[in-house]
């Protein structure tokens, strides 16, 4: 036997035989991913897997979720296709974020998922465009006029991307939205499908108690009641669906965010109905009326500060906490999710849960919690309204130190520090500074090789293929 640093006992001889998953009414579809998951993870093994959940009927923090390509590969590793979600799960696609009177009141602007313009001689296309709008101080030249997602999702216009470099459609990036509850129903679904998976509806003990079985795993998906760091936005209400006929068509292929006096709304779309959260500051709010319906009341959000959502372990217990960082990111935290998992797999097949295998997962985990936090917290760090006590307020109290060095070395140079971070998102990330007017100071050298007519007439003539080549894309219906 061996102490980890928590100072449980751990065994590193014993074989694991089975898997038990725990999640609550909070917890469901984090609960019944992360059985998918198991249940495929070791189907080819001795491992069985069980699931223990909540009599009570579930809540969904995301009346639709936003999945992208990470979570989209995962659930197609399991078996549900892009087109058993369209089918079954409400599915279409989305192109872009909009955020509405973010920077001011009447501030418009859409951050794409895949990077904007093409790279020019092997240097990255937002130092040419960083170094047009500094020399010709012409602020029209923006990031979304060179993006084929932006163009296409205020068009209303969409096709899937070609994998041909020499097409302009191979800069096409999308992702589905789907209804949450359909989302869940399919990874039961799925589950059953898989094989050895039995499920129990409780509240009994064996859903609160740790388990002594040295040959189970538990793995604990409940929503954490231990100490948190509230960020300013720490209520979140859900908006009864409703029809969305008098939305225009071209709004369907983005999310909305629309900053508010006191927080902001997010709306997203999924075939015939508009979903929205709400993210405010209780203590801001004067009127109670405000949490009347249309908006039902769920869960606080919490953000910690440290990196409190990873395996901790009493016995053969790993907690999966669910956070505020996943009720505030799009895919309700499924990306983050999908990559803790393919860390624990190996560890419970090799079944030599040493403290050094903890730590290992650990460390892992926090890194990626840090990295989804940030992605969480962008919009809300970038905001820079000072026209309310809401948002001057908000300024003293995001924690982001890593946040904050990479937007200001990017706005310096144009260049992402800790890339490695990012690598899945980067055009999504870069297009939200965009969005924001965080455009580089600096410019690589390189790009000065090019005249600054003859870059205004390439950049001009680019601008206009890309328009072109949306407006000549059916219409999505």
């Amino acid at each position: 036997m061996v102490k980890d640093n928590l100072g449980t006992n751990m065994t590193n001889t014993a074989a694991i035989k089975k898997v038990k998953v725990i999640s609550c009414e909070h917890s469901a579809l984090a609960g019944w991913y992360t059985t998918a998951m198991a249940a495929y993870a070791f189907k080819d093994t001795g491992i069985a897997v069980s699931h223990i959940t909540s009599d009570k009927e579930p809540l969904f923090s995301h009346g639709s979720l936003t999945l992208q390509a990470d979570v989209l590969l995962a659930l197609q590793e399991i078996g549900i296709t892009e087109s058993a979600l369209v089918n079954h799960a409400r599915a279409m696609p989305f192109l872009a974020n909009k955020y509405i009177g973010w920077q001011r009141k009447n501030h418009v602007a859409l951050a794409g998922l895949a990077k904007s313009g093409v790279p020019l001689r092997g240097v990255s296309f937002v130092h040419y465009l960083a170094r047009l709008r500094n020399e010709t101080n012409d602020l029209t030249w923006q990031a979304e006029l060179f993006s084929l997602n932006t163009m296409c999702a205020s068009l209303g216009t969409f096709a899937r991307p070609n994998a041909d470099p020499r097409s302009i459609l191979s800069s096409l990036e999308y992702g589905l939205r789907v209804d949450a509850k359909l989302l869940c129903k399919l990874l039961i679904q799925v589950v059953f499908e898989l094989g050895d998976v039995s499920a129990l509806q409780t509240n009994s003990r064996d859903c609160q108690e740790q388990s002594f079985d040295r040959e189970t795993i538990t793995l604990d998906c409940r929503t954490s009641r231990g100490p948190s760091h509230k960020m300013p936005l720490d209520t979140l209400l859900i908006e009864t669906p409703c029809p969305n006929e008098d939305i225009p068509r071209v709004d369907k292929l983005s999310n909305e965010y629309e900053c508010t006096d006191d927080g902001y709304i997010e709306h997203q779309y999924v075939n015939g109905c508009r979903y929205s959260r709400k993210f405010i500051a209780r203590h801001f709010i004067k009127d109670n009326k405000r949490l009347c319906e249309p908006f039902s009341e769920c869960n606080e959000i919490s953000l910690s500060p440290n990196s409190s959502d990873f395996w901790q372990h009493s016995f053969n217990t790993v907690y999966l906490f669910e956070t505020g960082a996943h009720q505030l990111l799009d895919n309700g935290g499924l990306g983050y999710r999908a990559q803790q998992l393919n860390t624990l797999w190996p560890l419970i097949r090799g079944a030599n849960l040493s403290a050094t295998a903890a730590n290992f997962f650990n460390r892992l985990s926090a890194e990626r919690y840090r990295y989804w936090r940030d992605l969480s917290l962008l919009p809300v760090f970038l905001c820079d309204r000072e026209d309310t006590a809401f948002w001057q307020f908000k300024a003293n109290q995001i924690e982001a130190e890593d946040l904050e060095h990479v937007i200001g070395f990017y706005q310096r140079t144009g260049v992402f520090p800790q890339l490695e971070h990012y690598p899945a998102d980067i055009g999504l990330i870069e297009n939200t500074l965009l969005a924001f007017d965080k455009y580089p100071k600096a410019s690589d050298p390189l790009c000065f090789s090019i005249e600054i007519g003859e870059l205004e007439l390439q950049l001009t003539k680019l601008k206009q293929q890309i328009k072109q080549a949306a407006i000549q894309l059916p219409q999505f219906q």
